[in-house]
């Protein structure tokens, strides 16, 4: 009498599972940080690429209207510089950064995506560009030029925020109002987020060029500060304009956030 073959069971044991899920965990573990890198400089790419786009734009803007930059806000609460240079743009997604947690919110004025600020110390609403004696833009306000900026290289224009107000400057990083609840200064920066210490922004530069920088280095040493359009004394140590009041700062006075 022949015995029957017992069939071969070919499943998985559960120690073989185990190790399975362990190694799945450890290489998980190893590979997320770097997927999450990747996916954190992609993002960076893209909203640098948005800043990109607004200074190209900006610059069509000054061959249209005799080398002059459109104000930070032509009428108060109802268009800013970004609605005098939507026409050349691809779109109003140009304005949302994907890192930003208000790229879904809209600025001050209520109708274009809150992700860049134009730099204040470079703009209308400083009085002292008031005396340049250059021609009115088309709104009635002066505005800077290309022939007021000393060091158009070193000098900021736009920013990344997550606030809504569509200008940034060299205040934010001495009031407490801009302190998130962790105690840091709300930038977007990479490669950590809102909240976590470090990393740098995205800024764009007057001359067209775009750079990623840690906030407090565009601030110090302040003979090198990329915030004024004017000329900067090598003996400066402090901003003390009464015209533009937010770009005032000593060269000793301290950031109340952390970075």
């Amino acid at each position: 009498m022949m015995r029957r073959s017992r069939p071969h069971n070919s499943g998985f044991t559960w120690f073989e599972v185990m190790v399975t899920i362990i190694v799945i965990g450890i290489l998980a573990s190893i590979l997320m940080p770097a997927f999450t890198r990747a996916l954190d400089r992609a993002h960076q790419a893209t909203c640098m690429a948005n800043e990109m786009e607004m200074s190209r734009a900006l610059t069509s803007y000054t061959q249209d209207y005799d080398e002059h930059f459109p104000p930070i806000e032509a009428q108060r609460e109802t268009s800013s510089w970004k609605d005098s240079i939507l026409i050349y743009l691809k779109g109003v997604s140009t304005f949302r950064c994907p890192t930003n947690p208000s790229r879904y919110s809209t600025d001050e004025n209520g109708v274009l995506p809150a992700s860049y600020g134009f730099n204040s110390c470079a703009s209308t609403w400083n009085p002292i560009l008031e005396k340049s004696g250059k021609s009115a833009h088309p709104t009635g306000r002066l505005t800077v030029s290309i022939p007021m900026l000393d060091h158009p290289a070193d000098t900021i224009m736009i920013g990344e925020t997550v606030y809504g107000t569509v200008d940034i400057s060299p205040s934010w990083a001495f009031s407490s109002l801009t302190c998130d609840p962790q105690g840091f200064y709300q930038h977007v920066r990479y490669p950590t987020p809102i909240g976590v210490s470090g990393g740098k922004s995205n800024f764009v530069f007057f001359d067209g060029h775009s750079a990623d920088k840690d906030v407090v280095s565009t601030l110090f040493p302040i003979q090198t500060n990329n915030w004024q359009i004017e000329p900067i004394e090598p003996s400066i140590t402090e901003v003390n304009d009464p015209a533009a009041p937010n770009c005032n700062y000593s060269a000793s006075q301290q950031p109340l956030c952390g970075y």
